[in-house]
């Protein structure tokens, strides 16, 4: 597996979630078991979403939340976005 040993952490990574609205949806309970299993596992979560019912599973599994309405925007673009930003806050170069 990508930046993992079959025993523990190697690197952990910071995975980002991005879902329209963190409610009662398949994809919704798809973003809180993925973040309790990555986070168990030592990874970073960060859940990007409009805010909804299951915002306090998200925290309380270890995940971050960061309330922003996606939904108007290509759920793509924003991601693109995101990842360029911290691209460049955490490495300051590109690739």
């Amino acid at each position: 597996m990508f930046g993992v040993r079959m025993r523990g952490v190697a690197c952990p990574i910071t995975v980002l979630i991005v879902t329209p609205m963190l409610d009662i949806g398949a994809a919704d309970s798809g973003a809180v078991e993925l973040t309790r299993i990555l986070t168990s596992a030592g990874h970073r979560v960060i859940v990007i979403s409009r805010a909804g019912r299951l915002v306090a599973e998200i925290v309380g599994a270890g995940g971050e939340f960061i309330a922003l309405d996606v939904g108007i925007f290509p759920v793509c673009l924003w991601v693109k976005i995101i990842i360029v930003h911290v691209i460049l806050e955490n490495c300051g170069t590109w690739f």
